[in-house]
């Protein structure tokens, strides 16, 4: 779901009549997600991912939901406003950057954790709850930073190699079809004089 949500604004936001159409919705959205995360506390009060099958099946999806509006919201803002103030802060734009490898390493981190430290399998204090949280984001932080190094960074300079650009005119169905008379037309041609 944070996925399909990602990419939808991600699409809607490189067109200019789409990025107002997005912007439009996000309050909707944003109204929709945190009435399913509402439902979501009513129905189940063990929001425990792994054991609640309201948290499984729309907790997340509303999270993604109010994500992507709030997303949205700051990168479509026309004035200079508390989020976007947040959302520009160094913190912020540090865990941007290397986002993609938290994404992918913070799972395998706290498996090994876990497994290294087993009293975190029942029930802990607050303390020993937040010792774990700060040493889980301390490590895959730094195992992130490493591998945007040496892995996304080199990857990213090659872009400058692939069009960005749409390098075929987007045609009207009346200049399509012209076209394709045309190259049918040539095709046709070619291959009779080629034959004779």
């Amino acid at each position: 779901d944070a996925l399909a949500f990602g990419a939808l604004v991600a699409l809607g936001m490189r067109d200019t009549i789409w990025r107002q159409s997005c912007r439009r919705a996000a309050g909707g959205v944003a109204v929709a997600a945190m009435a399913g995360l509402a439902t979501t506390f009513v129905m189940d009060a063990n929001l425990h991912p792994a054991r609640s099958q309201w948290m499984l099946t729309l907790g997340f999806s509303s999270f993604a939901g109010l994500f992507a509006a709030a997303i949205t919201s700051v990168v479509t803002a026309t004035e200079h406003t508390p989020a976007v103030t947040l959302c520009s802060s160094r913190t912020l734009t540090f865990l941007g950057k290397y986002s993609y490898g938290l994404y992918l390493i913070h799972v395998p981190v706290r498996n090994v954790l876990v497994h290294l430290w087993p009293r975190l399998s029942f029930p802990v204090g607050l303390g020993i709850q937040c010792s774990f949280l700060i040493v889980a984001i301390s490590i895959s932080c730094m195992i992130a930073v490493v591998v945007w190094r040496l892995l996304e960074r080199p990857f990213l300079k090659l872009k400058v190699h692939f069009c960005t650009e749409n390098p075929r005119p987007v045609l009207s169905a009346r200049e399509d079809s012209a076209v394709s008379t045309l190259t049918h037309g040539n095709e046709d041609a070619l291959s009779s004089t080629g034959s004779a």
